[in-house]
């Protein structure tokens, strides 16, 4: 296929299938970029603006008056704002397709225009591949496994929430899925070593669409869409991987494209690091920040209370003191000596090493702590505004995580299959 696009007539139906794809991947690339592209942030912010109130005309349009708006900080991919917006895509580019025809029936090939759709997507892919490879080497995506999760049954389990289990479990199966992402992205960045980067990011991309598609990972319509562009990079080789791996025929070199001076070189290896860096740096201050706020995570018994300003020690037999807490993302599980269980929002400021719980929610309700470590396992928190301006100080043991799954290991000799 790589030879037919590059000689100087192309068929019909040729011509008809590029104009398409073209305009598909040109208007998903800046419809949904993700962050891809971030010298263009002040212009897409405009485009954004558009974008919005053509999906809320067309979703009215089509959902009878339905209200449709954009979901913001959901986590989700797959919402109805993105597939009307997918949908556009789709219809702007057929009648674009039809447009173009007609304007331009007798332009004979679309190769220099081919090579830079092929640029466009391959840095579009490989930002997405590198980004989500680092994503998981730095353990920012999975992240581990949780005791609540530990404790709860797999019939409580969401389809996503099995998967997420499985894998942050094995901290091996993370790096080995974040290398062969960050791999193949880093080598779509390169014109000679584009080749092997897009068999690498399509056996990597097929595997993701599987886990979005069959453990319903709100995922789908971007997974999709960079599975397809692998198949789209693979085919502009095509030809010679057929040659090479199954009639066992010599192969021609990869035409690498239309930049040959130094200047057009320079300008490109300049961007292109450039994009590396603004990947890798913010990542890496993430990963070192998170480290160290993922601490105050978990379960930690209460080893002792006391009232400081009468400086003596409070009956851990009290029916309201605490018996241990649990700390997660954005809530916290108080247990008290009566076993009775208290359950609060929690916001946690790392800068000034604070805790806050909110009583159901209610932001007026809020209790703080200041926290501070004294080993790696010990933590000691200090209220600030209990009522009637008792100050409590908590000393707490973190709990050790005592299951099967977490304590097996690993094992190169099984007499028999440890399978529970």
């Amino acid at each position: 296929m790589d030879r037919d696009l590059t000689t100087s007539n192309w068929s019909f139906l040729q011509k008809l299938l590029f104009r398409l794809f073209f305009l598909i991947y040109a208007l998903i690339i800046v419809v949904f970029r993700n962050g891809t592209f971030p010298f263009f942030n002040s212009i897409y912010n405009i485009i954004l603006k558009q974008l919005q109130n053509f999906v809320l005309w067309m979703g009215a349009l089509l959902l009878n008056g339905k209200v449709v708006t954009q979901p913001t900080n959901t986590g989700s991919g797959d919402t109805t704002y993105n597939y009307i917006l997918l949908l556009g895509v789709v219809l702007a580019a057929v009648i674009g397709t039809i447009i173009w025809s007609l304007l331009d029936r007798n332009r004979p090939n679309y190769q220099k225009l081919f090579y830079y759709l092929s640029v466009l997507v391959r840095y579009y892919l490989g930002f997405f591949m590198l980004s989500y490879g680092l994503a998981k080497l730095f353990n920012m995506q999975f992240g581990d496994l949780s005791e609540y999760r530990l404790k709860s049954t797999y019939g409580q389990s969401s389809p996503m929430g099995l998967a997420w289990t499985f894998f942050s479990y094995s901290t091996g199966y993370k790096y080995f899925m974040g290398i062969a992402e960050a791999l193949g992205g880093l080598l779509l960045l390169f014109r000679r070593t584009v080749a092997l980067g897009a068999v690498i990011t399509l056996t990597v991309t097929a595997n993701i669409v599987a886990v979005n598609y069959f453990f319903d990972v709100p995922v789908k319509i971007l997974s999709t869409i960079l599975l397809s562009m692998s198949v789209f990079l693979i085919l502009k080789d095509a030809k010679r991987f057929f040659n090479f791996f199954l009639l066992n025929k010599a192969t021609e070199p990869a035409n690498l494209g239309y930049f040959s001076g130094k200047n057009h070189n320079l300008t490109i290896s300049l961007l292109k690091y450039a994009l590396i860096i603004y990947l890798v740096v913010p990542e890496y201050i993430n990963y070192s920040s998170q480290k160290n706020y993922l601490r105050i995570y978990g379960k930690f018994q209460v080893e002792s209370m006391k009232q400081t300003n009468l400086n003596t020690l409070v009956s851990n037999s009290d029916s309201v003191n605490w018996k241990n807490i649990e700390i997660k993302f954005d809530s916290a599980k108080v247990q008290l000596a009566n076993n009775r269980t208290l359950i609060f929002s929690a916001n946690i400021d790392q800068v000034n090493n604070q805790l806050i719980l909110f009583a159901d929610g209610n932001i007026a309700h809020q209790y703080q702590f200041t926290y501070a470590y004294t080993k790696p396992d010990r933590l000691v928190i200090s209220s600030i505004n209990l009522p009637n301006h008792k100050m409590i100080l908590f000393k707490l043991r973190k709990s050790g995580v005592d299951y099967p799954l977490t304590n097996r290991g690993f094992h190169w000799i099984n007499e028999y299959p440890y399978n529970k």
